[in-house]
């Protein structure tokens, strides 16, 4: 009896995760952007994802700051981004292995932007995830939704940033990788 209802609780978890992210996909959002700093967004996502990372053995672990560095954006929606792929990050990661959050400044034809880079150490995407991880409902994990990379994907688009995946050149991994635009001394002033 105890098993059927754990398995009844995990079923109804499942559920309410898939309706979360249904809506979420689903819904239009507003945007609330406005001019601030990027560095306490990554700062609380790295936070709330600290049980995940416990949950799996898994380190977390950041290199590079985004300080002093301002943005157009809503802070809550871009949490969420980071949210979702460092708990994916963190699923599939190997115990005793880390996730990192890399942010690095990068001049481009259009502004300068932040890159970060968010890398697991775990088997990577296959051929056909890298070529369909935005897709909506597309998953390769047991127990997925397949709209968490479609969200991300929108929010980072309202953004007018852009986001792609690859995997570790050493074979060790996979990172997901969001450019947003920065908000220049000259565009402020």
């Amino acid at each position: 009896m105890r098993d059927l209802v754990e398995a009844l609780r995990a079923e109804r978890d499942r559920i309410s995760v898939l309706m979360e992210d249904l809506l979420s996909f689903g819904r239009p959002h507003p945007s609330w952007r406005v001019l601030g700093p990027i560095e306490p967004v990554i700062a609380a996502a790295l936070r709330s994802c600290a049980a995940t990372a416990a949950r799996y053995d898994v380190r977390l672990e950041r290199q590079g700051t985004a300080a002093d560095l301002e943005m157009m954006i809503d802070a809550g929606r871009i949490e969420e981004v980071f949210d979702n792929l460092l708990e994916n990050a963190c699923q599939h990661t190997l115990a005793g292995g880390a996730v990192v959050l890399a942010c690095e400044p990068v001049a481009t034809a259009s502004g300068p932007r932040l890159r970060i880079s968010i890398t697991d150490q775990g088997a990577g995407f296959s051929k056909e995830a890298l070529v369909r991880a935005f897709e909506p409902f597309y998953t390769s994990r047991k127990g997925g939704t397949g709209l968490g990379l479609s969200i991300v994907q929108r929010i980072v688009d309202e953004h007018e940033g852009t986001v792609t995946v690859e995997n570790r050149h050493d074979g060790r991994g996979a990172s997901v990788i969001v450019e947003l635009p920065v908000v220049s001394a000259s565009q402020t002033e």
